[in-house]
Parts: C-alpha cells; structure tokens; sequence
C-alpha cells in the first residue's frame, strides 16, 4: 500500500515519521484538513490518493486493533470481555474490553472451537424489518415476507412489475431502502448508499424512488409520522420511553431497536436455561448469537432450541 501512495506522488512519504506526512503531502500539492481515517474516508472519492490513504489508515487501525486484542488473551486462549445486559437506550447488549462484537474480520475468522466441538452461528435473519411489519401490519410488508425473497419482492412492489423480471439492481435499491427507511433515510442519503454499491442514481430518482416506496407501504409512512409526534414510544416487549430528548431518527427507530433487543436477551435467557452443559455461548454479534458446542451432540442442532433462536 505504502508503494501505491508513493507512486501518485512526486516527493514520496516517509512512513515511518507520520508528523512529516501533512508537509510532504503539502509539497505535493494536496491539502487534506486532517490526517485521520475518518478525513480520508469520507473524502476517498475525491481522488486516487484519497482513496489509498483511506486503505492504508484503515490497515493501521485494525493493526493497531488486533495487537490489543492480543495482549488481552487468557491464558487459557480464550478472549473474554465485559458484558452489559442494557448498555444503550434500546438495551442492546454491549461489550468493553475489548469490545467482542466489534472485532474486524481478520480477528473474527481465526476464531476456532476446542478440539472436537464446532461453533455454530444463530442469526434472526432480517429481524428489524420483520419487527416493522408487525408495528405498522402493512399488508404489502408482511406480503412481501411470504413471497420468500424480501428485497426482491419489495422491488416488485415499488417497480410494479413480476417478481420474475425483477434486475439485480433494483433489488440492491430496494435492499437499501428497506434497511435504510428504519433508520428514516433521507433521499440524499439514499443516494449516497446506491452511489457506494456503484448503482448511479441522481438525487431527484432517489427522492422519486424513497416516495414510491413509502406509497406502496403506506402504513409505514403513518407509522414513522405517528413515532416523530409520539410522547411516548413502546416496544412490543412492553418498554416504554418518553421522547423529549430524543432526535427523529432515534424517535423512529427505537422501538424496532428496542424490540430487538428483547427478543435476543430473552432467547439468551430461553438458551442459558436450556443448553446441555457442554454447550457454551461464546459471543453476540448484534442479532447473531456464537454457540460452541460438542460434534458428537447430533440433538443440538436438530432440537428446536436453535430453531427458536435462529427464527424468533
């Protein structure tokens, strides 16, 4: 990477004194405000050299990232961290120290079981927006979640054509909206998420494509306008929460985030009660759950434990 950077540059960097890089860039003829990844990320397409820097930095963090996750490694070759039940307003589980459910994918692929057992990955596959389809009961949502394919049957919704001529893109477009809506994306936002998946798309088609889908789910654009005018938010756990200080987006999401959470605590609660001895949770990863457990246990993976969890 340090090769590439140097080869858009007529004076190249010394990487290994980063004060001197601002100057050298200088000289060079670019002016970035800052030298931080998050500067280099959002302004990598600006230029070929935006981009680069924003690789290298990011080599750097998870670098820097997997040497203290080393150095926090028992003895016994496990990596444990501390874990909060209700570490957020929408009580989502957390971790610290370091923090398990943010490890990059160069840690989170050497994970390996014990000898003889395997690790086996419950995730509550597309879980928020089935959360949304039971808050609004839009029949064209819940529709949609029996035709199989939700993105694809939503494009088929919004485009109104077959399911069965339905592109690749317009399901991507439509995969990001329907992900997008709950954190109530806006059209410029939208935009920006297509233009990453290199689908083009100009401002005025992503306006006229988020209105066609809010048309088609009409009761989750009610819904959405009832939570921005709403005292008070509940989950459908019964949670509730008074939105004085809280922003639109937090306003509409929350009861879906909230939701969330306590279908995951509760199937953790049902799995710990439940599980045989030998079994162990080992992580959560946002609505994924890591069970390690023995290869001989043939009943774990058919009994309806992982079922139930892998299904809500």
């Amino acid at each position: 990477m340090e090769i590439l950077i140097n080869k858009e540059l007529k004076t190249p960097i010394d990487f290994t004194t980063p004060e001197s890089w601002a100057f050298t860039l200088y000289d060079n003829g670019y002016y970035p405000e800052e030298l931080s990844y998050e500067y280099f990320k959002n302004n990598r397409n600006t230029n070929t050299l935006y981009n680069l820097m924003c690789q290298y930095k990011k080599i750097l963090k998870n670098i820097k990232l997997v040497d203290n996750i080393m150095n926090q490694i028992s003895s016994d070759e496990r990596l444990r961290g501390i874990w909060k039940l209700n570490g957020s307003q929408t009580k989502r589980l957390s971790c610290s120290k370091p923090n398990l459910m943010a490890l990059p994918k160069a840690v989170t692929n050497c994970v390996v079981p014990d000898d003889n057992n395997i690790i086996i990955k419950c995730d509550f596959s597309q879980i928020e927006l089935k959360i949304l389809a039971e808050l609004t009961q839009d029949k064209n949502l819940i529709e949609a979640f029996k035709n199989g394919d939700i993105h694809r049957s939503t494009a088929a919704l919004v485009y109104n054509k077959p399911i069965g001529e339905i592109t690749d893109q317009e399901r991507a477009s439509c995969k990001a909206i329907n992900y997008g809506i709950i954190y109530g994306i806006s059209a410029a936002g939208l935009k920006n998420n297509l233009n990453e998946l290199k689908i083009d798309i100009s401002l005025s088609q992503a306006a006229q494509l988020r209105n066609r889908f809010l048309n088609v789910f009409s009761r989750v654009s009610e819904y959405q306008k009832k939570c921005c005018c709403a005292k008070e938010l509940r989950s459908l756990g019964g949670t509730i929460i008074n939105t004085k200080d809280m922003s639109v987006n937090q306003k509409l999401n929350w009861e879906i985030q909230t939701s969330c959470s306590e279908i995951l605590l509760t199937s953790i609660e049902y799995f710990m009660k439940n599980k045989k001895e030998s079994t162990k949770l080992i992580n959560s990863i946002h609505d994924e759950l890591w069970i390690e457990t023995p290869k001989a246990n043939k009943t774990f993976e058919e009994n309806n434990l992982i079922a139930s969890m892998r299904y809500g």
